[in-house]
Formats: C-alpha cells, sequence, structure tokens
C-alpha cells in the first residue's frame, strides 16, 4: 500500500479541527477504508476523488491527533517526501541547520511525540550522509570508516 500526503492541514469554521487529504494507491482499497473506520484519529472520512488505481481520501481529524506541521513551519523546515511503514509515518525533513533540526526534535519530546532520527545528510560541497566521526576526508580514507550514527 502507497500513502502520500498531497497537502497540509486544513480547517473550516464550521468544522473542529483539521482535514488532510491523502492519495492512497497499490492497495486494496475496502482494507485500507475498514482500517480509516477503526482509527482513533480519523473523525470522518470520504473519497474525494476515484481513479482505477487511485483514490484521494478526504480525512477528517479527530481530537486525538497530534499535528506536527505548525512547528514544522515555524522552524523554517520542509517535509519533501512522507510515507507510512509499518512502524509508523517515515517522512523527510530538509533543515537549513542541524541547530533548527535540534529544536524540532527537542519539540517532539516535550509534546511525548516518538521521533526516530535515522540518517543525516548535508547539502554542503561533500554532500552525502554524516559520519559525526569529526574526521576530516584524509584521515576518514587512512583510518577507514566509521559506522554511522543512528538514533533511535
Amino acid at each position: 500500500m502507497t500513502i502520500t500526503v498531497e497537502s497540509q492541514p486544513l480547517s473550516y469554521p464550521e468544522r473542529p479541527g483539521p482535514i488532510v487529504f491523502y492519495s492512497v494507491s497499490d492497495t486494496d482499497f475496502s482494507a485500507f477504508e475498514s482500517l480509516l473506520e477503526t482509527d482513533h484519529t480519523v473523525a470522518e472520512w470520504e473519497v474525494a476523488m476515484e481513479f482505477t488505481d487511485c483514490r484521494i481520501y478526504q480525512i477528517y481529524v479527530s481530537s486525538d491527533a497530534k499535528f506536527m506541521t505548525p512547528e514544522i513551519a515555524a522552524l523554517g523546515l520542509q517535509v519533501p517526501s512522507i510515507r507510512n511503514t509499518d512502524r509508523g509515518w517515515q517522512f523527510r525533513l530538509l533543515a537549513p541547520n542541524r541547530e533548527r533540526l535540534g529544536d524540532y526534535w527537542q519539540y517532539c519530546r516535550e509534546e511525548g511525540v516518538q521521533f526516530h532520527f535515522e540518517k543525516l545528510y548535508s547539502t554542503g560541497p561533500q554532500a552525502g550522509p554524516a559520519t559525526g566521526d569529526g574526521l576530516e576526508s584524509p584521515a576518514r580514507e587512512r583510518d577507514g570508516p566509521r559506522p554511522q550514527t543512528k538514533a533511535l
């Protein structure tokens, strides 16, 4: 099953809580809809658009859901991709610097939201995974690769 977030949450004065739109493809739609019926974060839902292998769902979110997008926007972070996994939602964040990413991590901890950090990349001249070992390139080549840090 593939679920893609196509827009940011919306809200309307006549409805309490946010409304989100999800594009869902490559799945048994009736099974997905059964899951929506039992999800405590979903107040109501409807199919907004239907295609052969894809549906756009309009979901009215319950008060049990915690939205992180206002804080993401306030910190100047961007979410270029988000997808569901067996462990929950997985998304990629673009941050102007590590301090802003750290601020977001701290916010998640204060709000009781689980945040599992998997990889950190730099977009600087030597773009790629950050090793966290503080070694410059020649020392890294001489001493060999260091294990990549992974915060869980």
